[in-house]
């Protein structure tokens, strides 16, 4: 794929990012997620995950505001690629979760350490030299482990 062709192609995405909730499929195998998630869980270990204000604090995270696409709420899913990526004149100032160490914010969970690589499954695998499967991976960057693995907590990985 030519670079001018790439280029347009990020650049369509990324417009459809700053107007609506999609998944979109480019040339060349190449998947871009983008949302503008904010909704919510009902429970957050034992926190009101209703309040997003409270799970970012709860979890480590620092409440700013930031200026986010003009279709995005506040405490957008900052794992996710889109919601605060539009160009000013498409943007709004909202509320966003600050989380530290790298990681990102889900609203149903609060901050979160990006762990893994969507689509790359064994890149859950606390251990990298095992071969099968202990886990998935997330959109949100995050591993869901495949019983009787168990998610250890440090790591964020399959164990």
């Amino acid at each position: 794929m030519s670079n001018l062709r790439l280029i347009a192609v990020f650049v369509v995405a990324f417009v459809a990012a700053c107007n609506s909730d999609s998944a979109l499929s480019l040339d060349g195998g190449i998947d871009l997620a983008v949302s503008s998630d904010t909704s919510v869980a009902s429970d957050v270990g034992g926190l009101d995950a209703a309040d997003p204000n409270q799970s970012c604090v709860a979890t480590g995270g620092k409440v700013e505001t930031a200026l986010c696409c003009m279709s995005s709420a506040a405490f957008p899913n900052s794992c996710l690629v889109g919601a605060c990526g539009c160009s000013p004149d498409f943007s709004q100032p909202v509320a966003v979760c600050s989380c530290p160490m790298n990681g990102c914010f889900v609203p149903s969970r609060g901050c979160v350490m990006a762990v893994c690589e969507p689509g790359a499954d064994q890149t859950c695998n606390e251990s990298p030299t095992v071969s099968a499967i202990y886990g998935r991976c997330q959109s949100d960057r995050t591993c869901t482990c495949l019983a009787p693995r168990t998610l250890n907590p440090a790591t964020g990985k399959c164990r």
